[in-house]
């Protein structure tokens, strides 16, 4: 077994990893005004070791969603660096929670990441991870970029739902 961990002020993670580079367990320290509470975690961290990351809410506990949320940008990072050597493609939602087209585009954006299984569905909130939203000059919401091999290969601004699936369904050959 590895165990990782990581030191952010009072708060200290650790994790526990198999020979499988697979989660087994998290365990997250956290001192509240002196008093340490212990709180474990699901598979939150899969995406830095190689599994499938944290998936947004699909609507249904049925069918879990197949689309990644990062919330730091060293995990965004890590993932972004690992999926530059596949030829899959990537599809990235730049958006943020109190944008209205967002919201509205967010059922087919997540019925295409079920339609589209062999491509990569990742969605960002710009205030959460503002220096990648920077990287990759979003200046409106939602922006759409579509990468492979690291590279930006197309990009869509606004909640275009037509011109996104036509795209996605041309570049993931």
């Amino acid at each position: 077994y590895i165990s990782i961990g990581s030191y952010l002020g009072n708060n200290k993670k650790t994790f526990i990893v198999d020979e499988r580079k697979e989660l087994c367990s998290l365990t997250l320290k956290r001192i509240f005004f002196g008093e340490e509470r212990k709180e474990r975690m699901g598979a939150v961290l899969s995406a830095v070791l190689g599994g499938s990351g944290e998936a947004a809410d699909a609507g249904s506990e049925s069918e879990p969603s197949r689309i990644m949320k990062f919330s730091s940008s060293a995990r965004w990072q890590l993932h972004f660096n690992e999926i530059k050597e596949s030829s899959k493609l990537l599809v990235v939602d730049f958006s943020a929670s109190w944008c209205g087209p967002c919201r509205m585009i967010e059922p087919a954006f997540i019925a295409m990441a079920g339609k589209f299984t062999d491509v990569e569905f990742v969605k960002l909130d710009v205030d959460e991870l503002p220096d990648v939203a920077k990287e990759f000059n979003v200046t409106g919401m939602p922006t759409f970029v579509l990468v492979k091999r690291g590279k930006e290969v197309d990009r869509i601004v606004g909640a275009r739902k037509d011109e996104l699936e036509k795209k996605i369904a041309k570049l993931r050959a």
